[in-house]
């Protein structure tokens, strides 16, 4: 508008427009779709996922998700929640997860990288236990043998811990104390514990196995949790002659076999064998 002035007249247009033109983009009116990822689980619980729409809708509308295609419809709330439930099986494996991705669709937009998806982390809870079991039992300077086996069947390698203890003085230097045995995919393995063949008089004993609390595994109950494997003595008493016998000898046409019968040291009386 002219301002009037003793210095001019003011015409009868006094007044003028000018039209100013917005050179930025109309306003988003399409929602952006994001999701994201509950706390993590253990098996055989459900997987939480929330997905945001931004500008919340007007009215519903529907969206993909996976594992596999899931449509998951979100309200004029602007959110939506997807479950996915998760199996609790039998099976030691290794911890896992469950991830949601956005696809495209109508009527949304999808969300730019990282939040077009969202993962929930799925803990397995089935720690295979671990027993142990005896062999037959043994006369020293033989091998006692014990075998470990883990339930369920194993995805992977467990170390288990092991105690070895010598009930008398038959194991041979470095067989006792705490060993490491690896347990495969087969679900057993094998522990060997040598034996010496002295020259001592002894009471017979035994080697015991007892298994241990680690990690990647539970230690099965009592008494399936320790082992035992006898060991007898094979030497006689100070003084106490021990019988040996040889060899028969014999020629072609002889009708008898000869045996002969030793005692060490020599008896002072007569001895039947």
């Amino acid at each position: 508008m002219v301002a009037s002035s003793t210095d001019y007249t003011v015409g009868s247009a006094s007044t003028a427009t000018v039209t100013v033109n917005d050179d930025d983009d109309p306003p988003i009116t399409t929602p952006v779709v994001s999701i994201t990822g509950g706390r993590g689980i253990t098996e055989g619980g459900t997987a939480s996922f929330t997905l945001t729409a931004t500008l919340a809708p007007q009215g519903d509308f529907a969206i993909t998700g996976q594992t596999g295609t899931k449509m998951v419809t979100i309200g004029a709330t602007g959110t939506a929640t997807l479950t996915v439930a998760t199996a609790d099986d039998n099976t030691d494996e290794a911890d896992s997860s469950i991830t949601a991705t956005i696809q495209t669709g109508h009527g949304y937009t999808v969300a730019t990288s990282p939040d077009n998806g969202a993962s929930v982390t799925v803990a397995d809870n089935d720690e295979p236990v671990v027993s142990i079991a005896g062999g037959s039992g043994i006369t020293e300077g033989g091998v006692a043998t014990f075998t470990l086996t883990a339930t369920p069947a194993l995805q992977s390698d467990i170390t288990v811990q092991v105690d070895v203890a010598d009930s008398g003085n038959f194991a041979t230097t470095g067989q006792t104390g705490t060993k490491m045995v690896t347990i495969g995919a087969t679900g057993t393995a094998t522990l060997t514990v040598t034996t010496a063949d002295d020259n001592t008089d002894e009471a017979d004993g035994s080697i015991t196995v007892t298994i241990q609390i680690g990690n990647g595994y539970t230690v099965a109950t009592s008494p399936d949790n320790g082992a035992s494997v006898t060991v007898a003595d094979n030497d006689a008493a100070p003084g106490v002659p021990m019988v040996s016998i040889s060899d028969a000898q014999a020629h072609e046409d002889d009708r008898l076999m000869i045996f002969t019968v030793s005692l060490s040291p020599a008896a002072k009386q007569t001895v039947y064998a």
